[in-house]
């Protein structure tokens, strides 16, 4: 991301050499040069290809931004099921003490797994909450799954009418 960052400041620093070229341009056309035909075409291709470069930028960016976004997802995921993992032999022990001293300890051992259980409950919660990505795959789906209803739903046409 840090290089994609650096090309869009790349991007921006040149943005200067942009206009002023362009302004040229405009200037030598409204001075009726001899190639204006030409000057006019590489005008707009020129701000084509700009125009071209910036959406692939972005395009870029937000696919980065989504591909950063999963690998933190995977990364807590990993960090949240490393600490089940670790709870589990305290939760499926049958310990129940043999004397006070030992339940007091289980207690205090069980309210200390409260407590944590409690700080890892919000990244439980933020782990429970669809990724980007996930929500985009789901919006692409109920276009779909509504392209598909309206087909369903479409009046015959006159090609579909005569067939019958």
């Amino acid at each position: 991301m840090n290089n994609h960052q650096g090309i869009k400041a790349e991007i921006d620093a040149r943005n200067d050499s942009f206009t002023a070229c362009i302004e040229l341009g405009k200037a030598l056309l409204a001075r009726k040069h001899y190639a204006s035909e030409e000057i006019k075409e590489k005008l707009l291709q020129l701000t084509d290809k700009r125009k071209d470069m910036i959406d692939k930028w972005e395009d870029r960016w937000e696919w980065l931004r989504l591909v950063l976004e999963v690998h933190q997802f995977s990364r807590d995921a990993g960090v949240a099921e490393a600490w089940l993992l670790g709870q589990e032999p305290y939760l499926s022990g049958r310990e129940m003490g043999q004397s006070v001293d030992e339940v007091e300890k289980l207690i205090k051992r069980h309210e200390a797994f409260e407590k944590s259980a409690a700080t890892w409950e919000e990244r439980f919660s933020a782990l429970e909450r669809l990724t980007t990505m996930e929500l985009l795959e789901v919006r692409r789906s109920q276009e779909e799954e509504e392209r598909r209803r309206l087909a369903a739903e479409a009046p015959p046409t006159e090609a579909t009418t005569q067939q019958r």
